[in-house]
């Protein structure tokens, strides 16, 4: 009977008699490997995705505040010919006399409904700061924005640092120009990096004083 059964399974066709245990460990191996591979490029991809997206918000924070700064600094020292208040000044200073170069500006000017409008901007630890106490005159950049209510966060701070914020006045043209470097980088990952430089007319041409 035996004989008879081995002779009859050696003429099944070799197509029809399934896979050997061998055959299966094989076949197992190469799927393991192929599902870790493709696993492994997932995570890269992944990551990858994240560090650009990361990056991108840093650069769209960077530029936000940039352009905030560059609209309102455009009307440093405006006033309707009417008005006697003087808000001819525009003042730079450090919030650190230690520091190497400014990290603050400070100005003024009449707004559309013929109000003073006292504003500034300033870096103070990793993030930028705006003057909202409008209505306050003050030559003043103060060693701790964070903990002066005339002063507010523009910048999260929370994934984003704010490394650099340098406002340098250019007197020798015709009209006096401000120019303003900003750099940032993520919180994780100083490598990333992102500075953006700009240069701004000063129409009104307000004078340059030192602030306090």
């Amino acid at each position: 009977m035996h004989a008879n059964y081995t002779k009859d399974y050696k003429s099944i066709p070799r197509s029809n008699q399934g896979f050997t245990l061998i055959e299966i460990m094989i076949a197992l191996a190469l799927g393991l490997l192929i599902i870790g591979a493709a696993f492994a490029y997932f995570l890269s991809t992944l990551a990858t995705s994240k560090a650009i997206l990361a990056q991108s918000q840093l650069q769209q924070e960077i530029r936000a505040t940039a352009d905030l700064m560059q609209r309102d600094l455009r009307r440093a020292g405006y006033r309707p010919n009417d008005s006697s208040v003087n808000v001819g000044t525009i003042y730079l200073g450090k919030t650190n006399p230690s520091l190497a170069s400014d990290n603050c500006v400070i100005y003024s000017y009449i707004n559309e409904r013929n109000a003073l409008r006292v504003s500034g901007f300033l870096l103070h630890n990793n993030k930028m700061y705006m003057y909202t106490n409008s209505t306050t005159a003050t030559t003043a950049c103060p060693a701790s924005a964070n903990t002066d209510t005339n002063w507010s966060a523009i910048t999260l701070g929370n994934r984003n640092k704010i490394t650099l914020f340098n406002p340098s006045y250019d007197g020798s043209g015709s009209r006096p120009l401000l120019r303003l470097s900003i750099k940032g980088e993520l919180s994780n990952d100083a490598a990333a990096s992102f500075e953006l430089a700009q240069q701004i007319t000063l129409q009104n041409a307000p004078v340059q004083a030192s602030a306090i």
